[in-house]
């Protein structure tokens, strides 16, 4: 980054910093309430603490830690205020906390007396606890599901519309990305994997991001929060698993400390996979027709790093601090016989050798300056992809090795003003800067790409009333590209994220939702060099790319009943300049090379519904149906592609023998897949999962059998332009049993990052 713009950026984000903080200056004190909240004289974990205004309406709200403790800080002129507290079938008490004499208050409160009451914000039937805001739905982790030690990703399959495996990952409703964030700070799902899900509290689920936490993240967020414990730790996990059908093995140790001032966490974790897969390929075009089949074995070695550091500087501030390295490794020996417009097989050999290499750094500083909240964040990532071919066929040798690098250096600020009253009901802003400057190369075309994105956000959220919210948030981005080439261009645009919520009772809730976001091409789309897969197929990229515009609209309406949770969602997207593969023969080889090739539509229904059978077995599953249509439109011609997608996500899972012993079963299904030319049908994704604890929890075992009966494995496209039909079969043997052992050491503690009283606000996205 030039020190110029860095200055530049710098000196703008204070003097934004600065008005802000002006603008809002009031004439207030601090007012401090330390409290408990107590059921027969012991403290009540996870209850749930309100302090109300003298309308008896919510400012701030909190849960209580292990011990039933709490604490507000608040910025009033008022001198009487109100305290609610409640938890599950316990009554409901509001206390009176009177300031004129003290601005520091201590309270204990008491819930003795058994009683059902519905609370404002938190509607408790039967065993779960779910809160709707109108940009997330909150979701209480219950730990007594699982036994002490169970893989934490399994809490994602008992939330509703949620769904991870190894194969898929973290998906919502089946096909919008999850990207995980620990209590309000981007995470990863590998990190995440670090915790012990008696750590967990609960699961913040947010499908309409605004462009404040990324303009090109087309996915949902998912906010991990974790639980509050002041005691000081050191401890940490050794995860070892080898698989037995095919030849896996993976290695995962990972260290935590905590002291009063500072938590600290640190892994590493490789895993080498081999695979076995079956190709073959058979088309028909104006150059006649052309078959292949071939047999490919690679070995796989992926590896991740990532030591990360939180700081309380003091009560009011604290930095963060992370640096994460991942590396993917690929050889593999593809061998096979083409057929060109004759029944002779030409011999070939492909010898491939390819590495991505990412590292990336992260630091943020947060501090209070009254009761509101300013945020810098500093981030910046290297990448490096290499792709090493050699192909041999007969006496014909073609070599392409191409070369993919990029790095991004950004900065933001936001500032955040928190409880706020316009009409006297709640309302939060936010109000932010970024600068993003990215320097990409690809060869050996030897093209050189630079991009700076100048942005600036504002956003509230509103409480119109008690039933009745609004979420509002206008990103302006103005972009400048440049290559060594020609390309010199710059363009602006606006991205709006407009979200309306309606709470029923009966816990009934309405939201609608609309966003606008662009995803711009990654560098290896950039690349014009060709790269050969096999003699019949080729791909490229294309360095004139331009970015794509995606819009968003949904629909989402959610019931709470007797041990179920319902979520029924319709949604609409449209995107234009699409980025995607188009396709071109020449010589008996189908290359394909991305390219903006018009727009897509896709209209769908999802329901997800959870439910608890015999009070034992936890379910969730999450259906829908899609409808795909992309046009393609050139001056010669125009290709449509349409069809209907079938989704069908399941996980079952319930402890069993005496509660020792855990059992999951999930399922991940969709298919067919659409894009401009190709059509791609799947077979489901399953895998069953049995842990359990050995020698007072200090040992875990892990057996699981992923792919079940190899269904997965076996893939069929389609591919069919005006000119050229080409159908693949590609098995992919996926199959194995893999056992795990886990050694747990160290002392007993959370070691969260942040408070867990964590509000949407506090997200940093990209």
């Amino acid at each position: 980054m030039k020190k110029t713009h860095l200055k530049e950026f710098l000196l703008i984000s204070i003097c934004l910093v600065l008005n802000v903080a002006n603008a809002i200056a009031q004439e207030s004190k601090e007012i401090k309430v330390d409290g408990k909240v107590v059921n027969q004289n012991i403290g009540l974990e996870s209850s749930f603490v309100e302090l109300l205004d003298l309308n008896k309406e919510k400012i701030i709200s909190a849960v209580t830690d292990d011990k039933g403790l709490f604490q507000f800080k608040y910025e009033t002129k008022d001198s009487l205020l109100y305290i609610r507290a409640s938890y599950y079938t316990l009554k409901t008490v509001i206390k009176k906390i009177d300031f004129s004499d003290n601005e520091v208050i201590n309270v204990e409160i008491h819930l003795d007396e058994p009683n059902i009451e519905k609370l404002d914000e938190v509607t408790v039937i039967s065993d779960h606890l779910v809160k709707y805001e109108v940009n997330k739905t909150i979701y209480k982790v219950k730990k007594n599901d699982y036994v002490k030690n169970a893989q934490p990703t399994e809490v994602f399959n008992n939330i509703p519309t949620l769904s991870y495996d190894e194969v898929n990952g973290l998906l919502i409703e089946n096909q919008l990305e999850g990207k995980v964030y620990i209590d309000g700070l981007e995470s990863s799902v590998k990190t995440y994997q670090t915790l012990k899900i008696s750590d967990i509290d609960k699961i913040e689920i947010i499908t309409t991001p605004s462009a404040k936490h990324g303009s090109e993240f087309t996915g949902g967020i998912i906010n991990v929060i974790t639980k509050k414990n002041s005691e000081n730790f050191i401890k940490g996990k050794l995860d070892a698993n080898i698989g037995t059908l095919r030849d896996s093995y993976s290695l995962f140790p990972n260290l935590s400390f905590k002291n009063k001032k500072m938590v600290l966490k640190a892994y590493y974790s490789i895993l080498n996979n081999e695979q076995n897969i079956d190709y073959s390929l058979s088309r028909v075009s104006n150059d006649g027709i052309y078959t292949l089949k071939s047999k490919k074995d690679p070995q796989i070695i992926q590896q991740w790093g990532n030591i990360e550091s939180k700081y309380n500087i003091s009560d009011r501030s604290f930095l963060f601090a992370n640096i994460s390295l991942s590396k993917t490794s690929n050889e593999s020996v593809q061998t096979g016989n083409s057929y060109p417009n004759s029944t002779i097989a030409n011999n070939f050999i492909n010898n491939e050798n390819s590495d991505f290499k990412r590292t990336d750094l992260n630091i943020v500083y947060q501090t209070k300056i009254n009761t509101n909240d300013l945020f810098i964040k500093a981030k910046t990532f290297w990448y490096e992809r290499n792709n090493n071919y050699n192909l041999f066929e007969s006496d014909e040798i073609r070599a392409s090795n191409t070369k993919s690098r990029l790095n991004e250096y950004s900065l933001e600020t936001y500032y955040d003003l928190n409880e706020k009253k316009l009409l006297k009901k709640p309302i939060s802003y936010s109000l932010g800067l970024k600068h993003v400057i990215r320097e990409s190369n690809t060869s050996p075309s030897g093209t050189d790409f630079n991009q700076k994105i100048y942005s600036a956000f504002a956003e509230y959220n509103y409480q119109i009333s008690e039933s009745f919210s609004n979420f509002f948030s206008l990103t302006y981005e103005s972009t400048i590209d440049k290559n060594s080439s020609i390309l010199d261009r710059k363009y602006g645009n606006l991205l709006p994220t407009i979200i309306f919520n309606k709470k029923f009772k009966n816990g009934e809730n309405l939201n609608l939702s609309f966003n606008k976001k662009i995803k711009r091409p990654s560098v290896y789309y950039l690349n014009d060099k060709l790269v050969y897969s096999n003699p019949g197929e080729a791909s490229r990229g294309n360095s004139n790319l331009k970015p794509q515009k995606n819009y968003s609209q949904r629909i989402t309406f959610n019931k709470r009943m007797k041990k179920t949770d319902l979520v029924l969602t319709g949604y609409y997207n449209f995107y234009d300049d699409v980025v995607t593969y188009n396709s071109e023969e020449i010589n008996n080889v189908l290359i394909n090379y991305y390219d903006n090739v018009g727009n897509t539509q896709m209209v769908g229904l999802n329901a997800s519904i959870r439910h608890k059978l015999f009070k034992k077995v936890n379910t969730n599953i999450s259906s829908g149906i899609q409808y795909n249509s992309y046009e393609l439109k050139t001056n010669d011609n125009k290709h449509i592609n349409n069809g209907y997608s079938y989704s069908l996500t399941f996980s079952a899972n319930s402890k069993i023998i005496n509660d020792k012993i855990f059992l999951a079963f999930n399922l991940n299904y969709r298919s067919p897949l659409y894009d401009i030319f190709t059509v791609t049908n799947r077979n489901p994704y399953t895998n069953l999962m049995i842990t359990t604890d050995l020698v007072k929890d200090k040992l875990t075992l892990n057996l699981t059998y992923s792919d079940l009966f190899n269904l997965y494995s076996k893939n069929e496209e389609e591919f069919n332009s005006n000119q050229i039909f080409q159908k693949t079969n590609i098995e992919n043997k996926l199959s194995n049993i893999s056992i795990g052992i886990s050694f747990n050491f160290g002392k007993k503690f959370n070691d969260n990052f942040r408070s867990k009283n964590i509000k949407n606000d506090d997200l940093m996205g990209d």
